[in-house]
């Protein structure tokens, strides 16, 4: 008696498209969070008093006039908000001017310095240290005589002039900082996670798989 051989089991292919589409998406948004990283950290470093002393701790770009205190200078000033610091080479403690800052402006009226900045400034390269210590307001351009008094301690100092930052934009530039360093971290581990699930997946959709033959009655 001849018996017919069972058949062999049937091979479909499964449709790897979703593992195709996850995978791509997820690829796109680890490059949309590393960008985002990287625009977050330059906005971070651009927030940063890295223009208001040198790498030698001269006065930086930032500064618009110096005054040795005790002295005078003559500083040529545009309408606006300056912020007053004073600089030292390793200062022992907060020591501030003996009295306050002297400002003539062009038309020989005195310019009131007491004033708060509206950002408060700290740094420290090669060295030397700066803060600031008061504020004024140049109504109109013009060159200014800058009269600087000695330390309360007698040493040695150096008065910078910076124009004042905005508080309401330094702030609103933290918190944007904040948000996209969260939102790079998020996407970051979103795509990373669609991008693993998604070459998983398409892996596994790649193997053949095996459908049971379907078997004649035997009677």
């Amino acid at each position: 008696m001849t018996y017919a051989a069972p058949p062999r089991p049937a091979v479909s292919r499964r449709s790897t498209r979703g593992a195709k589409i996850l995978t791509v998406v997820g690829a796109l948004v680890c490059v949309g969070a590393v960008v985002l990283g990287v625009a977050t950290v330059r906005q971070f470093v651009g927030l940063l008093p890295l223009d208001v002393l040198g790498s030698s701790g001269r006065p930086g770009s930032a500064v618009v006039g110096t005054v040795g205190a005790p002295g005078t200078e003559q500083i040529t000033l545009e309408a606006g908000r300056y912020a007053i610091l004073i600089t030292q080479r390793r200062p022992d403690g907060d020591v501030g001017l003996a009295g306050d800052l002297s400002v003539t402006a062009p038309d020989g009226t005195e310019v009131a310095t007491n004033g708060e900045p509206q950002v408060s400034l700290n740094a420290e390269r090669g060295g030397v240290a700066a803060r600031s210590v008061g504020a004024f307001v140049a109504t109109e351009p013009g060159v200014y005589t800058v009269t600087a008094p000695p330390m309360a301690d007698g040493s040695t100092a150096t008065v910078m002039l910076t124009p004042d930052e905005d508080f309401a934009l330094f702030f609103m530039g933290i918190f944007s900082t904040v948000i996209g360093a969260v939102a790079a971290l998020l996407g970051g581990f979103l795509g990373l996670g669609m991008t693993v699930g998604g070459i998983v997946w398409w892996a596994n959709g790649r193997r053949p798989r095996q459908v049971p033959p379907v078997l004649p009655t035997p009677w």
